[in-house]
């Protein structure tokens, strides 16, 4: 994506590939999901509801319709850590959801309290086995 820029574009496609990305260029990680959701044919939506007592927002990245149940998905940009947001939303609507997603470049799988982790890479089949 970067490799026919200058030395600058070089740099931030060497940062994204080893993993040493900064947090504030979450957005391109972001992007290439709601592209992949896109190209399936797939609405994009995002939720975000107030926090009690607080000025801040929980917010959801996407939502997909799976049958008669949402499933929240949520974009890291780097390591897991922390999901207040998707963890809240599964807890609020618990009887319309499904697990939720959360999605990472990280080369890892595995489901803990009703929320799957994937690596990006595995949402076109996501998709297409949700269809």
């Amino acid at each position: 994506m970067f490799i026919d820029r200058a030395a600058s574009g070089n740099d931030l496609y060497t940062k994204l590939l080893s993993d040493h990305l900064p947090a504030n260029l979450g957005y391109l990680y972001e992007n290439a999901v709601a592209q992949i959701i896109a190209s399936e044919d797939r609405e994009l939506y995002y939720h975000t509801w107030a926090k009690r007592g607080s000025t801040h927002e929980y917010e959801v990245d996407f939502l997909l319709s799976i049958g008669a149940k949402v499933t929240p998905i949520e974009v890291k940009s780097s390591g897991m850590g922390k999901h207040e947001s998707i963890s809240e939303f599964i807890r609020k609507y618990s009887g319309s959801t499904t697990d939720g997603i959360i999605l990472s470049q990280k080369d890892r799988t595995f489901v803990e309290n009703r929320i799957k982790n994937l690596p990006i890479y595995l949402l076109p089949f996501v998709l297409r086995k949700s269809k």
